[in-house]
């Protein structure tokens, strides 16, 4: 059995997440959670975001050990796999750039 991730969305109160939280959520055979960490700077985004997100678990009754709506920054990455997406905007033109992280599934 493999080993339990972390995964903290860093820009979690986008309205990106549930597609991405249901996109992790559609591989938990290949990337078991043990728990999902919300963070963005504007709090009132986060947490609709959270209440989003909750609802899309006790939906599809998955088993989860924790879901994190806020935290202090300093254990944002602590044990964790980092997410993030975002926009940056640039002499008017929005490029997106996504960061992904090699994962050994061993």
């Amino acid at each position: 059995m493999m080993k339990k991730q972390i995964i903290t969305i860093a820009g979690g109160g986008s309205t990106y997440t549930p597609g991405i939280v249901q996109a992790i959520l559609n591989n938990e055979k290949r990337l078991p959670l043990s728990e999902i960490r919300l963070y963005d700077i504007d709090e009132e985004r986060n947490m609709d975001m959270y209440l989003i997100v909750k609802f899309m678990l006790k939906k599809k009754v998955f088993q989860i050990f924790a879901f994190v709506q806020r935290m202090i920054q300093s254990l944002l990455l602590q044990d964790a796999i980092l997410f993030s997406h975002k926009f940056v905007l640039e002499d008017w033109r929005c490029e997106k750039r996504t960061k992904r992280f090699h994962l050994n599934m061993d």
